[in-house]
């Protein structure tokens, strides 16, 4: 078990928690814009948490890493924290919660959300990381530290089996969620399993919507739940213009496992005689499945708005995010899939919600 801190009762209010988790943006903010000295010791946490990172995992560059620390920075803007905490009125630093969090590693620092949530929310965290992504997250913990020092007696990680919780929340695949489910049966717990995501096309995209979209797709080459796996579009809609703009993205051809991926599914897709459109950094054929492989996106037809619906709400269970242009509820704007806000809460179960219940 590695520990920041022995575990003890600390006196802190949330508004000194969530200024903490704010200064900790600023900070990753300055360091991503350059504005840290070299030597200094907040720069040296995270350059040094980037290169492990970076190293520890074939799929971790150094961009994906930086962009999903702005995404961190997005979350932990002043306005958006006193926005999102101002929905709730419990808070009680009595009898925290030691809270199990058990991380994923697709993408870079993804259980971050959840660490935010078990200490805003008076609690004591413990954190079980995935082996593909187990340098990021402490490294904040560090400079959240340095910036509230009380901090420090409510963040453990585990480098073994968790042990020690009273509650958990843990990320998976559908086999894993399936063992966490079994094992943490006994305790309260969020479980999440396999999402994907679905991009919305409706006729009334221009090449500013498709550039936007081709990174809900190609961002973290499409790792993420948030990524766009699906592309929904109406009945007779001309896909050129949007073909066009995908081909444009070669960049992620650089990354060799990436194109590895392409260029093997391209091959089990001419070797079936499958119909696809390849546009060079990306296959895309018509599917009913909405989970699709890394380098492939599923194209799926609807007739009309009601029969859009309809398949929305079957596959409620399966979806993480809807992106399209549409100004209506659940809907995420293009380009802005991996840049949830703090409400925006994986699975659509909400943690601090869920965090004070047990507490009751």
């Amino acid at each position: 078990m590695i520990i920041f801190a022995p575990m003890i009762h600390v006196n802190l209010d949330r508004g000194q928690i969530s200024t903490a988790f704010v200064r900790l943006g600023e900070i990753i903010e300055a360091f991503l814009e350059n504005n840290l000295e070299m030597n200094a010791p907040s720069s040296l946490i995270l350059e040094r948490a980037v290169n492990n990172a970076k190293a520890s995992n074939g799929w971790f560059t150094h961009d994906s890493i930086r962009q999903a620390l702005w995404g961190i920075v997005y979350m932990l803007r002043g306005e958006a924290m006193r926005s999102w905490l101002n929905r709730y009125e419990q808070f009680s630093m009595l009898r925290p919660l030691h809270v199990g969090v058990v991380s994923a590693g697709n993408i870079p620092a993804v259980g971050f959300h959840d660490f935010l949530c078990v200490l805003v929310s008076g609690n004591s965290y413990i954190g079980k990381l995935s082996r593909d992504d187990q340098y990021l997250i402490p490294a904040l913990a560090e400079l959240l530290i340095s910036v509230e020092p009380k901090l420090g007696g409510l963040i453990q990680f585990a480098d073994d089996r968790l042990t020690g919780f009273d509650a958990v929340i843990a990320t998976g695949s559908g086999n894993t969620a399936r063992y966490f489910e079994y094992y943490f049966e006994k305790y309260p717990n969020i479980i999440r399993r396999n999402r994907n995501s679905v991009v919305v096309l409706t006729g009334s995209e221009d090449r500013a919507a498709f550039e936007a979209i081709s990174h809900d797709i190609f961002d973290y080459y499409g790792l993420g739940c948030r990524n766009a796996s699906m592309v929904l579009y109406p009945d007779g809609y001309e896909m050129r213009n949007f073909f066009d703009v995908l081909a444009e993205r070669q960049e992620v051809m650089e990354m060799v496992k990436y194109a590895n991926n392409v260029e093997y599914r391209r091959a089990i897709m001419l070797i079936g005689q499958e119909v696809f459109f390849d546009t060079g950094n990306l296959l895309l054929k018509r599917s009913e499945s909405l989970a699709s492989p890394v380098g492939v996106v599923h194209l799926k037809s609807y007739i009309n708005d009601q029969e859009l619906k309809s398949w929305l709400v079957d596959h409620k269970e399966e979806i993480q995010c809807v992106i399209g242009l549409q100004e209506e509820d659940g809907f995420v704007r293009p380009g802005r899939g991996q840049y949830p806000e703090l409400w925006d809460y994986a699975d659509g179960v909400d943690v601090m919600e869920f965090l004070f219940s047990v507490k009751k």
